[in-house]
């Protein structure tokens, strides 16, 4: 089963790109940190070069200043997501496609209680249907998240295929995610390790978003490492998927102006603040 390991793009681009065409939890962006608190800010492109191959991601809102799609122009073609809202103004479904002509081949639903995200459901296409390939429901402690529970069908029937588990340090930033997988006898075996580290300074919602590839991903900080290690079942031993470091520049919002994650490759941000 991959669906512990799925989790994140294995290069920079992937995971930058799919995140921010994921960031529209919010109807607008938190308020920006430091010395220019009364402003308000959008992200609204993201160029990244990535081994001499250039990737722009244009993002356009609504009049309520909601996301409403975002496309990513390559050299070898397009793709983007679409957004729509439920009463409350969150997101309610959004659509992956490809191609100038827009065709969906993802589709992942929310629901919502208490006003936090409650189950998360994924579809893909096959052949000319969509099908449901994941529900995710989530639990919550004193306002933060401390579980996600993983469900797949089988034989028509929902079966429970894995969980997380979230830890943090005292703060906002989750420090450390643990993956666990059932076994044949419905056992929980831990797959899935993973660390991060984080700046000091206040992060955007969507920023956070483009660089977890998860719009409810909790943290308040911009990410400085990001490790994950996984278990592989033939050899009993972790290996080391992933070992991010990023490093960045600031604008005079106190926002992530480029970034540079070495041989990963670089990135330009832009904003519209008011």
């Amino acid at each position: 089963m991959n669906t512990l390991h799925n989790l994140k793009a294995t290069l920079l681009f992937g995971v930058l790109i799919l995140g921010t065409l994921s960031a529209c939890k919010k109807d607008k962006e938190s308020p920006i940190p430091s010395d220019s608190k009364t402003k308000e800010c959008q992200l609204k492109t993201v160029s990244l070069d990535v081994q001499g191959t250039n990737f722009t991601t244009s993002l356009t809102y609504n009049d309520k200043k909601q996301l409403i799609e975002s496309k990513t122009i390559a050299n070898w073609g397009t793709f983007g997501t679409l957004y729509s809202y439920n009463l409350d103004g969150k997101v309610a479904q959004k659509e992956e496609y490809e191609g100038v002509n827009k065709e969906v081949n993802a589709r992942t639903s929310y629901q919502y209680s208490n006003n936090v995200l409650a189950e998360e459901k994924t579809y893909y296409k096959m052949d000319a249907e969509f099908e449901l390939v994941q529900t995710k429901r989530f639990d919550y402690e004193n306002g933060k998240l401390m579980k996600a529970s993983l469900f797949e069908l089988e034989n028509g029937s929902e079966i429970a295929s894995g969980y997380f588990t979230y830890h943090y340090n005292g703060g906002e930033n989750v420090q450390s995610i643990k993956g666990f997988e059932y076994d044949d006898n419905a056992k929980p075996v831990e797959t899935y390790r993973r660390s991060l580290s984080y700046d000091t300074k206040p992060a955007l919602r969507s920023f956070t978003t483009m660089m977890t590839d998860d719009p409810n991903f909790p943290a308040s900080n911009n990410i400085l490492s990001d490790k994950i290690e996984v278990f592989d079942m033939d050899t009993q031993t972790w290996e080391v998927d992933e070992d991010n470091r990023y490093s960045y520049t600031y604008d005079s919002n106190n926002l992530p102006a480029t970034m540079n994650a070495g041989l990963m490759g670089t990135g330009t941000i832009t904003y519209a603040c008011q």
